[in-house]
């Protein structure tokens, strides 16, 4: 589901307070997609979006931060893959990207994961949308 959520949300589990689990999307595709967040009136012009994350069977798999301004007039993805940027079971903390949003009058972001089957999961933890000018 392109613009829906794969998410559960559980108080507490691997040894984290609040973790949000993204699995069982469609066709090895799971999503956790934010509300709107609106920009208007403010003095940013880029953005980081910093968080933690924790992989569960990724195998020759990806965990993707997909973005969109004004409605889906700017999109954009950053990708990590299993095979090079993580291992399964460890966390990992304080996880970026930065985007330039001059002018934008809307954000929204989107945690996909990229699988090849529906075993793929990814717990996400601590996230956070810094701006500045």
């Amino acid at each position: 589901n392109h613009h829906g959520n794969n998410a559960t949300h559980y108080t507490s589990t691997m040894n984290r307070m609040g973790v949000v689990r993204i699995a069982d999307g469609e066709s090895g595709s799971s999503t956790l997609q934010s509300n709107k967040i609106s920009l208007e009136n403010n003095p940013f012009s880029r953005f980081k979006i910093v968080f933690s994350f924790y992989a569960i069977m990724m195998d020759s798999d990806q965990l993707c931060l997909d973005y969109e301004l004004d409605d889906g007039s700017v999109t954009g993805e950053k990708c990590w893959s299993s095979l090079h940027a993580f291992e399964n079971s460890e966390w990992y903390d304080g996880m970026s990207f930065e985007l330039a949003a001059s002018s934008a009058k809307s954000l929204r972001i989107r945690f996909r994961v990229k699988g090849d089957d529906t075993d793929d999961d990814v717990l996400i933890d601590s996230v956070a949308v810094q701006g500045w000018a």
